[in-house]
This record gives C-alpha cells, structure tokens and sequence, in this order.
C-alpha cells in the first residue's frame, strides 16, 4: 500500500472532526480528536543496520502489529488499550528472536490527557510479570542465554519497573511524541530539554530540534520532524553505570566517539491519528555505528478483500 493510498483510504474512513489545523496562519497543534471504542491499527517495521566504512549492512528486521483502542473518554482524558501481535523476527539466532518477539500477546491499558499527550500506563504490572514469565522461559530453555549482553541487559530492565515501563513502551512514546504541541511552519524550534534515560530511568539532557514542515489542506494532515542529540558525557555515564549493573564487559575506548542521534518524522491527521512516523536511531560506540529505523503506517481495511 503506498503512502498516499493510506491516506486516502483514511480519510474516506474518518468521520468528521473538529479542525486543529489552521490554514490562515500555517499553524498546527497535534490534538486528539477520538470516539469511545474506537480502534485503529499499524504496521510496525523495526530495520537494525550495522554501517562499516559508509556500507550498511541489514543485521536484522522485526515485522509486527499494534492495536490501539479507545476503551474510555471523557472531556478530560482518553484510556487507551495497547495490544501487540504477530511479530516476526528474521533474526537465525533463537535467543535474539525471543528476545525480539518478547511483546507478542502483551496488552495493557494506558492513560493520556484530553490533548493525547500521555499521562501514564494503568495495568502494566500484570503485563510486566508476563514479560517476567518469558524471560525465565528463555532461560530456562536457552541456558547459554545468561551470557547473552542482550539477554542481561533485557532481565536487568525488568527489575526495576521505571525502567521496564520506559523500555517496553517505547512505541507509545514515539506514538504520542507530538501530541499537545502547537507549531507554525518553517518556524524552527530549538530547546533543551530533558528526555527519558532508558539505561537508568532517570533523564539525561539533550538538545531537541522541532519543526512544522508541512501543512495538507488536501487530505488534512501535517508534517512534524524532530532531531535530538543527547548530552555524551551523561549518556557515556549512563552507560558505564549500566553495563556494570549488567555484568557487560565494554572497553573505555569504545566510549571515545560515543553519539546517540535521533530523527523523528510524523505525519499526524485532523483527528489526532498519525498516519505514518518514522524514526531512526544513530548510535556510535567506538569505530561503530548501528542504525535502526522504526516504521509505523496505520492500517486501512480494505473492504473489497473481506
């Protein structure tokens, strides 16, 4: 399905809503406009690149699905009921494609404001002890998984339940990253804020970029992008910190050219939904660099297959 057939496909299926878009003034603000019951669904393609000497090398991809539903609202608030299935791993190695489809059959329930903006998940101590559940599972089957740095670094997350929250929602995150904002095009922004530190579950500082790139009187949508760089003294921290905790060995010079960079692009609808994001992930560590790019593209029935 291209891009613009998505689009299409979701305005014939969206109802009418109340305009956050104002064309006069080239302003938006990313507001959710959503019904009771209401349920929307993406595609969700996560690509891990390994770059060597300008080369990317696709290392890994994970296909799967989330659904959202809207199972409350009121003038105040939305909760929304997160589910994710059928993941698909291509990774050969059957420790990491546990690992990579972990989430598979998890739901839990979460909490925004009136404007979408995330407020905070509801029930996902039951979720997090599933997650538990698995990963003694792996351990249990898979022996040699304790000497795994992904594996520790995955059972490390799950003891402290800031820190499994952070991690394992990371998709609502990306998600909700634009909700309650107002924008005016082409009219950078340049902040420093603090954004979540998914290695402690503290926070590190970072200078964040935002931009309104584009306005669609057309289909109603708007395109917002964000480029963020993290403090590299309090990430390099951070990361020493936890690799200790993790028992990974990790040698000093690997940490000399230690950067993490992110992009974020969304297109986000009248009605609050975005259509589709895309984020990637430069990490350098040392003379590496791994990129992942996380996809999402909501899902349209089409009603003619049925």
């Amino acid at each position: 399905m291209t891009k613009l057939y998505t689009i299409v496909a979701f305005l014939i299926c969206t109802i009418a809503v109340n305009a956050q878009i104002n064309y006069n003034e080239s302003t938006f603000q990313a507001v959710a406009y959503w019904n009771k019951n209401e349920i929307t669904n993406y595609k969700v393609i996560t690509s891990k690149y390994a770059v060597k000497e300008q080369d990317s090398i696709l290392k890994n991809k994970i296909t799967y699905d989330i659904e959202l539903k809207v199972v409350d609202s009121s003038a105040k608030h939305y909760d929304v009921q997160c589910s994710f299935k059928n993941f698909v791993s291509t990774s050969s190695n059957p420790i990491e494609n546990k690992l990579d489809c972990l989430l598979d059959g998890i739901s839990f329930i979460y909490k925004t404001n009136e404007l979408g903006t995330i407020d905070k998940a509801k029930n996902f101590d039951k979720a997090l002890k599933e997650i538990k559940n698995r990963i003694n599972k792996i351990e249990k089957d898979f022996p040699i998984a304790v000497i795994s740095n992904d594996f520790k670094r995955i059972k490390l997350m799950t003891e402290n339940s800031d820190l499994a929250l952070g991690n394992f929602t990371k998709d609502l995150t990306i998600f909700h990253y634009f909700h309650g904002a107002a924008f005016e095009m082409n009219v950078p922004n340049s902040i420093e804020m603090q954004v979540p530190n998914l290695l402690e579950g503290k926070f590190f500082d970072a200078n964040v970029d935002f931009e309104l790139v584009e306005i669609n009187s057309e289909f109603e949508f708007a395109v917002l992008r964000m480029d963020q760089t993290v403090d590299n003294l309090q990430l390099r921290k951070a990361l020493e910190n936890f690799s200790k905790k993790a028992k990974v060995n990790l040698k000093p010079e690997t940490l000399d050219n230690l950067k993490n960079e992110v992009r974020l692009s969304s297109s986000i609808h009248n009605s609050g939904w975005p259509i589709y994001i895309a984020q990637v992930v430069d990490v350098f560590l040392g003379e590496d660099q791994t990129v992942e790019i996380k996809e999402f593209e909501i899902v349209i029935e089409d009603e003619t297959e049925q």
